[in-house]
């Protein structure tokens, strides 16, 4: 009785089905009709963002999240860039998360954000309390950018 149980509730599970697009990848496709529903809507710097002390140096650690129309946390595929005031003639730092490898690398499952770090503009000294500006950019498969700004605050 307890195996016809258990088989009948693993036939209740989700389902694996082929996608069939003849056009391109799945993923690609569903950026491109706007038929995925968990799609980042926007995105914005964590709060959990901050100043860490590294060997080589200070460096901020940027958290991005993702968030659909749900406003739940998501991941997505694009290039992230991150951009510090007071290095603005410096070009931005860039992660391509479309590539598997570099996704996975800066996701945190636990924190569920993407997290990067940037090197702190040259001649900055971080005292207590000051406040870092940092603008964050997604440019996803769908060329729609999902930008967002606000601080880092130095401990």
């Amino acid at each position: 009785m307890l195996a016809l149980l258990v088989s009948g509730v693993g036939a209740m599970g989700c389902e694996t089905r082929p996608v069939i697009n003849e056009s391109g990848p799945a993923d690609e496709a569903l950026w491109k009709t706007e038929a995925w529903p968990y799609r980042p809507a926007s995105i914005r710097l964590h709060p959990l963002s901050r100043l860490v002390h590294t060997t080589s140096g200070d460096v901020l650690e940027i958290r991005i999240e993702c968030l659909d129309d749900e406003h739940d946390s998501t991941r997505t595929i694009g290039v992230l860039s991150v951009q510090v005031k007071g290095d603005e003639g410096a070009e931005p730092q860039k992660w391509n998360l479309s590539d598997p490898r570099v996704n996975r690398a800066c996701w945190d499952v636990v924190t569920r954000t993407y997290t990067v770090r940037v090197p702190l503009p040259a001649g900055f000294i971080c005292e207590p309390n000051l406040k870092i500006d940092v603008n964050v950019q997604v440019r996803t498969g769908t060329e729609t950018v999902l930008s967002d700004r606000g601080q880092v605050v130095c401990p």
